[in-house]
């Protein structure tokens, strides 16, 4: 069984390909289960900053995609909906009205502030990129309590764009804020991504390593694996060594995207 519950397809503002593009790819690389979880950013939605996310026209592809591959691919109709606590009113009422099969959680930037993708960290002094990170987890927290958050994503986004600039910055720093975070989504039923974006560049996945085990110390056992992939040939890229990560590291069971919340099986 291989499960990648992380990817994007042409219904993301900065997707690649088309569903059934993914799919095929999927099937390919012998994928069992995918998640196709486009982008809505819904405070950048709403304020203007990106493309209007076409939920209705999403689902159609995923039900064609769904008939297409038949015996093939499970497939479940998903979204990263990015700050969902921003625009509270509006999120729920879209995981209603889509009647999701997987809502994958992130925070891509803090409120008023662009996304984390663009800010300059070579030019940030110590002190304003530590209350950044510290912001950023305490958002993290708020994601992974949202009603009907399945997953939450890539949780040290900050910290691995600061790593790609190749500034030092430890995570150890943060041990107790992320202790804390681990607390809320075990509470919640949130599970933990391990993202292989990275991973498959040569760097440390998100979460590293580190704190996986800090998950798993504080109780944590819910995992799903995602690429993040925004291409066709990206789809399951590192998930197989993701696998074996949590195998050392002493999990048992990953969970994969599907009709009816999230599914174990042993890895």
């Amino acid at each position: 069984m291989i499960a990648d519950s992380h990817s994007h397809s042409l219904f993301s503002f900065d997707g690649h390909d088309d569903v059934a593009t993914l799919c095929r790819a999927a099937i390919d690389r012998g994928i069992s289960a995918l998640a196709v979880t486009d982008h809505c950013d819904i405070d950048g939605v709403l304020d203007g900053l990106y493309p209007p996310y076409d939920g209705k026209a999403a689902s159609e592809a995923i039900l064609s995609a769904k008939e297409e591959f038949r015996g093939k691919l499970d497939i479940a109709f998903g979204v990263e909906l990015g700050q969902p606590y921003l625009r509270e009113k509006e999120a729920s009422a879209l995981i209603r009205e889509m009647g999701y099969d997987f809502v994958l959680v992130s925070v891509h930037n803090l409120e008023n502030v662009p996304d984390f993708y663009y800010l300059n960290y070579n030019a940030m002094p110590d002190a304003l990129l530590k209350s950044l990170m510290h912001r950023a987890i305490d958002d993290l927290c708020r994601a992974a309590s949202f009603p009907g958050a399945d997953t939450l994503a890539h949780i040290t986004y900050p910290w691995r764009l600061v790593r790609r600039e190749g500034r030092p910055f430890d995570l150890a720093d943060f041990a107790d804020e992320y202790r804390h975070l681990f607390r809320v989504m075990i509470e919640h039923g949130t599970a933990l991504e391990l993202n292989t974006k990275m991973l498959r560049r040569g760097f440390p996945p998100d979460p590293p390593a580190e704190l996986l085990r800090l998950y798993r110390d504080e109780g944590g056992e819910l995992v799903t694996v995602g690429s993040d992939a925004h291409t066709a040939a990206e789809i399951g890229g590192g998930v197989p060594e993701a696998y074996e990560l949590l195998r050392s590291l002493g999990f048992r069971y990953v969970s994969a995207a599907g009709a009816g919340g999230l599914h174990p099986f042993k890895i």
